[in-house]
């Protein structure tokens, strides 16, 4: 049985609800069944990347400390899907404090 091409990248971009960016944020990418694939770290100005993305449904969890979690559900990742393209990034905002989600969007 072949394994999926690996095409594409995840990149995004983490901010608290006043835009400000927030470093070293820990982001998952989980597949359907919520299995935990690959685990990555923003860098100092809130950029995460997530290369070697196989096509598929998959969730995006962004937990950083002194922030609530943000989940995306149902991130499709294909060869000419530019959703999860470098050059349009995901927008991850989080909520200071307590265990509110914030929003992922395009």
């Amino acid at each position: 049985m072949k394994r999926p091409l690996k095409v594409s990248q995840v990149c995004g971009h983490v901010a608290d609800v006043s835009g400000a960016e927030i470093p070293h944020a820990e982001v998952e990418l989980l597949d359907g069944s919520f299995k935990l694939l690959r685990q990555v770290v923003a860098d100092d100005h809130g950029n995460f990347f997530v290369t070697d993305v196989s096509n598929g449904q998959y969730q995006i969890v962004v937990i950083a400390s002194g922030y609530g979690s943000s989940q995306r559900q149902l991130l499709t990742v294909t060869k000419s899907n530019r959703e999860t393209s470098c050059h349009k990034p995901l927008k991850v905002t989080l909520n200071v404090g307590g265990i509110s989600c914030g929003a992922v969007s395009k």
